[in-house]
């Protein structure tokens, strides 16, 4: 078996979870169940999957809760702070198994944010930071221009691009209407706004196959309409599985280098690591 690069993978380092309940008191419950996934935290349970896979790297990032939903701002990236540094030191000390984490961030304090972000890339060695999917209510990337003003932004849609790509035809040539029958806002200037068809930006996104091992051909969706250079092996673990998504990997049937992309190349291409 080949090197398997985990591109989405969550840990809960001790001294940020132990800051995030002492601050959040609200999530003491979440907390406790939280810590009935063992492998969020124990590393011993957690390598001892891993080895089961051969050659099994994992990109480590915070699961569940964001930040912002739980922190003031400047509670927020304090808590950052200690998740990145704690991260950064569990690749330091394990680099085989963690060769880089994606950072965490408080982004209802968007300048300290960016400077977390430079820290935590330039001082740690972060290789990406972790935004969800809203942040308080709002995210907006390809008709704000976002791809326009910086063309070399490389951005990683969590399993397998949502709806997107089975909603391939809605999104696209459906789209093309976008503002003509809108009641409550006006869209009519986002297209023309764009440099290029909306289209283009959408498959410009990369994907992971984090589908909880949800089976060949929606996978195959994803796979198709994100192509083999976009895709990129991720499972949620360990809230999500596996050993069920390398077999869907294995399942698609494609050629073996296009398998690899999948499984490494297209990881190693995005993180600047050769592994």
């Amino acid at each position: 078996m080949s090197t398997i690069v985990d591109i989405y993978c969550h840990i809960f380092p001790n001294s940020y979870f132990q800051e995030m309940t002492r601050v959040a008191p609200k999530l003491e419950n979440i907390g406790k169940r939280l810590r009935g996934v063992t492998k969020l935290f124990d590393l011993d349970a957690r390598f001892k999957e891993m080895d089961e896979f051969g050659d099994y790297r994992e990109i480590i990032s915070l699961p569940n809760p964001a930040i912002e939903d739980i922190a003031t701002p400047e509670v927020g990236l304090q808590l950052a702070r200690i998740a990145n540094d704690s991260m950064a030191e569990l690749c330091r000390k394990y680099p085989q198994r963690f060769p880089a984490f994606a950072a965490a961030l408080c982004l209802t304090d968007v300048e300290g944010s960016v400077a977390e972000a430079r820290r935590a890339v330039k001082d740690l060695g972060a290789r990406g930071v972790l935004i969800y999917t809203n942040v308080a209510g709002e995210v907006r990337m390809v008709f704000n221009g976002l791809f326009d003003r910086y063309p070399k932004l490389k951005i990683i849609t969590h399993h397998l691009g949502g709806m997107i790509p089975y909603y391939d035809g809605r999104v696209g040539a459906g789209l093309k209407v976008l503002g003509q029958r809108t009641s409550d806002e006006d869209y009519s200037n986002i297209l023309s706004s764009l440099k290029r068809p909306h289209m283009d930006y959408l498959h410009e996104f990369y994907a992971d196959t984090a589908m909880f091992g949800g089976g060949v051909p929606a996978t195959r969706c994803g796979y198709e309409f994100f192509g083999a250079d976009h895709v990129v092996y991720a499972t949620d673990t360990p809230l999500g599985p596996i050993a069920p998504t390398i077999k869907t990997v294995e399942g698609l049937g494609v050629a073996p280098a296009d398998e690899r992309k999948i499984l490494c190349g297209n990881a190693e291409k995005l993180l600047k690591m050769k592994f």
